[in-house]
């Protein structure tokens, strides 16, 4: 995990700088092991006298851990700004995304350039639990339980965004998407689907996985913009009535090579990798 003993943060759109707090100390005792633990689900065969592995919970395995979130030199706080800063921190009811100040990352060990563009990793949590911290009568600070839903950190979305212009129902094109991530599980990515001035059927399969296992949409009118969210098993407006072949378009950590056939303008992807903490 990277060091964030003495640095300034963003949580919900917010900078602590805005406050003048920093996070000063972390207790992840709990994560020793290189990105937290895994748990997984085995089956022992009497037969084969072997253990197998059937199931692997990496990703969602949540993680919660101590954190002191106090003024810089000991300020102590007023009443009118302890109200505002345990409003924007503490006990909200969804999860939202905490950085790293960039300015106090030295090492860069909590962002990238991903062409050309830079892509920040973050904890989606809550801080629940706040404890004062008090110092010569006033408060200077808080010691929280920082509750995370996975024990990897989450990156700024990467789009990636495909020009097709197939022109016609029985041409196809191969169009290669590039995936790095820390995750050896299937990326399920929003896809964004722009028919061209025809319409009509589409299929798309990614070889590169499993050329047998497609995704068919049929009867899409022209110009009109599919959205599949693989995730959340969602398909925009009333095409789920037209997906034929009901996958939802995934992707692996790797090389993906995508055969897609039809009347397509544009295919967008977008999806946010893993990074190891």
């Amino acid at each position: 995990m990277a060091d964030i003993y003495g640095s300034h943060f963003e949580y919900g759109g917010i900078s602590s700088r805005q406050y003048s707090l920093i996070i000063a100390n972390v207790d992840t005792s709990r994560m020793t092991a290189l990105g937290g633990s895994k748990e997984g689900v085995t089956i022992f065969s009497r037969n084969a006298k072997k253990r197998y592995l059937i199931d692997d919970d990496y990703t969602n395995s949540p993680i919660s851990f101590q954190v002191e979130i106090v003024t810089e030199n000991g300020r102590r706080l007023e009443t009118v700004e302890r109200r505002q800063i345990e409003k924007w921190l503490f006990n909200h009811r969804t999860y939202r995304k905490l950085y790293l100040d960039i300015a106090d990352d030295e090492f860069g060990e909590t962002y990238e350039y991903v062409d050309g563009k830079r892509l920040r990793n973050y904890l989606n949590c809550r801080l629940i639990n706040p404890e004062k911290m008090e110092y010569q009568g006033g408060v200077v600070g808080y010691k929280v339980t920082l509750e995370a839903d996975s024990n990897m950190y989450w990156q700024d979305a990467t789009i990636k965004t495909f020009s097709v212009n197939n022109g016609a129902a029985d041409v196809s094109t191969v169009i290669t998407v590039n995936v790095d991530t820390d995750l050896d599980e299937y990326i399920y990515p929003k896809v964004t689907i722009k028919m061209g001035t025809v319409g009509g059927d589409i299929t798309i399969a990614n070889n590169s996985d499993d050329s047998t296992r497609f995704t068919k949409f049929v009867g899409i009118g022209a110009s009109a913009t599919v959205i599949l969210k693989g995730e959340l098993n969602y398909v925009s407006g009333q095409y789920y009535e037209k997906f034929y072949q009901r996958n939802f378009i995934r992707l692996l950590d790797g090389e993906n090579k995508l055969m897609v056939l039809g009347d397509i303008d544009s295919i967008e992807f977008e999806y946010s990798a893993r990074r190891v903490m």
